[in-house]
């Protein structure tokens, strides 16, 4: 069954319970595109596909709604969320975090369990590597929340954050501990600390506020 050549029919997690179970793509509740809902590339807890939603914004009346591709773009701009839907001039067009990426992965130092090598690798290129929220909170963007990964490491952070075995629970606590202690006596961490306090944190704070005023209060009720 495909639509438009687009993928209509996921699978549940490898290995979960429901791993031979189909899940059909949904429409997307804003503007009612048959099978558009945009899937993750993750897994709620259960195995369950997990299909994106709008940005939570109390203004909207598609708020927390599953949503396709351009609908998301759309609610991220009426959410404030410029960065991550068009230029941001306090940042000069790039998405405000991104100033704070660093130009290896931090896991070089094992704080994910395992020690990263594309430091080995030529060549690997600035495009490779992500800035990771560290409390998932993507509008706490102080340098102490930030941290860089390549595209693999990050992938693998996200997949344990939505783990609930004990064994990954202990990895991020032990990530943690080492971010903290990466960022004593660090004049990286000086310097940024000083652009947030002077650009981003009016920015934070208000995002924050946006969302804590929506409605539900929390994310956690649209993925119940």
């Amino acid at each position: 069954m495909m639509t438009s050549n687009r993928k209509t029919v996921y699978l549940g997690k490898p290995n979960s319970d429901v791993s031979n179970v189909e899940f059909i793509r949904p429409d997307c509740e804003c503007c009612g595109k048959k099978h558009s809902a945009v899937f993750n590339g993750t897994y709620m807890k259960g195995g369950v596909p997990y299909f994106r939603r709008m940005e939570v914004n109390n203004e909207s009346e598609h708020s927390g709604k599953l949503a396709c591709q351009s609908c998301l773009k759309t609610g991220r701009l009426d959410a404030g969320k410029l960065w991550a839907a068009a230029k941001d001039t306090q940042t000069g067009g790039y998405r405000i975090h991104r100033f704070f990426t660093k130009d290896y992965c931090e896991n070089t130092d094992g704080r994910l369990g395992f020690t990263c090598t594309t430091q080995d690798m030529p060549d690997i290129g600035a495009q490779q590597y992500d800035v990771d929220h560290v409390d998932e909170d993507h509008y706490n963007n102080h340098p102490e929340n930030l941290q860089t990964f390549c595209a693999s490491c990050h992938r693998y952070k996200t997949f344990i954050e939505r783990s609930s075995a004990t064994k990954h629970e202990k990895i991020l606590k032990k990530m943690m501990s080492t971010q903290r202690k990466s960022l004593k006596n660090n004049p990286w961490f000086n310097e940024k600390l000083e652009y947030y306090n002077r650009v981003v944190r009016s920015y934070d704070k208000k995002q924050q506020n946006r969302r804590n005023a929506s409605k539900g209060n929390t994310l956690e009720e649209f993925f119940a």
